[in-house]
C-alpha cells in the first residue's frame, strides 16, 4: 500500500473539525430549511386542510426526532466496538442522501414521515460519530475551544436553514430548496472521504519513522498524542464496558448536562415551530419573512467559539449558571411581542438574537463537561472506562437528549400556544430556564480539567463510584 496523498493535512486538527463541523451543519442546515417551507408544502403537496397544518408539522420535526432518539445509543455502541468511526461517518451521510430524495419525491404524509425518520437516524449517526472523531484527534487542554467551532457549525445550520430555506423557496421553490440540499450533501461526502483519523495517521507516519534515520516518533506524539497498539487484554477490557449507558447515568453531573441539553433543544424546536406560524398569522409575513426572522440566531454564532474558550479558562459553572439566569428574561420578555408594529418586530428580533447569544453560548461548555466526566471515570475505573469505550456513547448520550427535546418541544409549543397562548408559552420556558441555572451551580468550576485532583471527594463531590 502507498502512503495516502496529503497524509499529514487530511489527518490535522484543523481539516478534522472543519470537516465535522461543516458535516453537523448540512445535518441542522437539512433539519431546519423546511422549517418555513413546510406549512405552505404540506398544503399544495399533499391537500391536508389548512387548519391541520400545524398538527402535521409537529408531527414531522417529532418524527425526526423520535428516530434520533431511538437510533443513538446503537450507533453509539456500534461506533465503539467499530476499529474505525469513517465508515458510520459516511454511511451517515448516504442515509441523508436517501432522505433528501424521498423528502423531494414526497406527495402525502406518510413519504414525508418516512423521510423525517430516515433523517434523523442519519443524523444521530452523523452527529455521534462526528463528535468521536474530534474528541479522539484534540488535546483536552483545547477540547471546548474546538467544540464551540464544531457548534458553530451546528448553530449556523440550525438558523440558516429556515432563513436561506424561506428566501429560496419564494425565489424558485420547492425543487430549488431541495437543490440546494443535494448540492451541500455531494460538498460533504468529498470531505469526508477525505478524512483520515489519527490511528490511520500514526500509522503510516510511524512506518516512515522507523524507516527514517531521524528521530521523527517524539514529534508524532506531540501532534497525534499517544496511540497505544490494541491487544487481546485491552480488547477483553473493552468488551466489558461496552455498554455503559447505565453507569453514566448513575453520574450526577451527567445527569445536569443531559438535562440541560434535553432544555436547550426543547427551547430551538419550540421556536422552530411556533415562530414561522406566529410571524405569518400576526405579521402578514411570507415563508421568506419567516425564515429570515431566524437572522438574530444565525448572527450570535461567533460567540461559541469565545464559550468554549472561556469553559477552558474558567470552568463549566461559571459559563453554564450565567447564561441560563441571562435566558430566562430574555424568554419571558418574548411575550411583550404581541402587534403588528415596526417596534414589535425590532423586539423580536431583538429578544431572538439575546436568545441565541445565551442558550447556544452555553453548548460547548456542557459537551466539554461530560467528557470531564468520562475522562475522571477512566481514573476512578479504568478497567470499565478505556476512552475507546465510553466516548461514543457518552456522545450519543448527549444526542438522545437534544433530540428528545426535538422530539417534546414541538408537543410542548404547540400545545401550550394553542391552548393557553404566547404569553404563558414565553413565560413558562423562562422560568424553566431559571430553575435550571440552579443545578448547574453543581458541575466542574476551574479547577477541574478533566483529571481527577488528589483530593477528590472535597473538589468534585458529583463523581458517583
Amino acid at each position: 500500500m502507498s502512503r495516502p496523498l496529503l497524509l499529514k493535512l487530511r489527518s490535522s486538527q484543523m481539516f478534522i473539525v472543519a470537516t465535522v463541523s461543516l458535516s453537523l451543519f448540512t445535518h441542522m442546515f437539512l433539519y431546519g430549511m423546511i422549517v418555513p417551507v413546510m406549512p405552505v408544502a404540506l398544503i399544495t403537496r399533499t391537500n391536508i386542510p389548512p387548519q391541520d397544518r400545524e398538527f402535521w408539522n409537529s408531527v414531522l420535526f417529532i418524527s425526526e426526532a423520535a428516530a434520533s432518539v431511538a437510533s443513538a445509543p446503537v450507533f453509539g455502541y456500534l461506533l465503539d466496538r467499530s476499529n474505525t468511526r469513517q465508515g458510520l461517518y459516511i454511511f451517515g451521510l448516504f442515509m441523508l442522501l436517501v432522505s433528501m430524495g424521498l423528502l423531494t419525491a414526497a406527495f402525502s404524509i406518510t413519504v414525508y414521515v418516512a423521510a423525517r425518520v430516515l433523517q434523523g437516524a442519519a443524523s444521530a449517526m452523523v452527529s455521534v460519530a462526528g463528535f468521536s472523531i474530534v474528541t479522539d484527534t484534540v488535546t483536552k487542554a483545547h477540547l471546548g475551544y474546538m467544540l464551540g467551532y464544531i457548534d458553530v457549525g451546528l448553530t449556523l445550520g440550525f438558523a440558516s436553514g429556515p432563513l436561506i430555506g424561506g428566501i429560496v423557496y419564494h425565489a424558485g421553490g420547492y425543487y430549488a430548496v431541495c437543490g440546494i440540499a443535494f448540492g451541500l450533501i455531494a460538498i460533504d461526502l468529498v470531505l469526508r472521504l477525505a478524512v483520515i483519523e489519527k490511528k490511520t495517521a500514526v500509522f503510516w507516519l510511524t512506518l516512515e519513522a522507523e524507516a527514517s534515520p531521524d528521530p521523527v516518533i517524539p514529534n508524532l506524539t506531540s501532534q497525534y498524542g499517544a496511540i497505544q497498539p490494541r491487544g487481546e487484554d485491552e480488547d477483553e477490557s473493552e468488551k466489558k464496558g461496552l455498554f455503559l449507558f447505565g453507569k453514566l447515568l448513575q453520574q450526577p453531573r451527567i445527569l445536569i448536562t443531559t438535562w440541560t441539553f434535553v432544555l436547550q433543544a426543547i427551547y430551538n424546536s419550540v421556536l422552530d415551530t411556533v415562530i414561522p406560524i406566529f410571524v405569518m398569522d400576526r405579521f402578514h409575513w411570507s415563508t421568506s419573512g419567516a425564515g429570515m426572522v431566524f437572522l438574530p440566531i444565525f448572527v450570535t454564532v461567533l460567540v461559541q467559539p469565545l464559550s468554549g474558550y472561556l469553559s477552558d479558562r474558567v470552568g463549566t459553572r461559571a459559563v453554564a449558571t450565567t447564561g441560563f439566569l441571562l435566558l430566562a428574561p430574555t424568554l419571558i420578555c418574548l411575550r411583550f411581542v404581541e402587534h403588528n408594529t415596526m417596534e414589535h418586530k425590532v423586539a423580536l428580533c431583538g429578544f431572538l438574537a439575546l436568545f441565541g447569544l445565551f442558550n447556544n453560548g452555553t453548548s460547548p461548555c456542557l459537551m466539554v463537561e461530560m467528557h470531564k466526566v468520562v475522562d475522571e471515570l477512566e481514573v476512578t475505573n479504568p478497567e470499565v472506562f478505556k476512552r475507546s469505550g465510553a466516548v461514543a456513547q457518552t456522545f450519543s448520550l448527549q444526542q438522545m437528549a437534544q433530540f428528545t427535546g426535538m422530539t417534546v418541544g414541538p408537543i410542548i409549543g404547540g400545545l401550550m400556544d394553542h391552548r393557553y397562548g404566547w404569553k404563558t408559552m414565553t413565560l413558562c420556558l423562562g422560568l424553566l430556564s431559571a430553575i435550571t441555572a440552579i443545578p448547574t451551580l453543581w458541575v466542574s468550576g476551574r479547577e477541574a480539567t478533566g483529571e481527577l485532583p488528589k483530593n477528590d471527594q472535597e473538589n468534585e463531590p458529583l463523581l458517583a463510584e
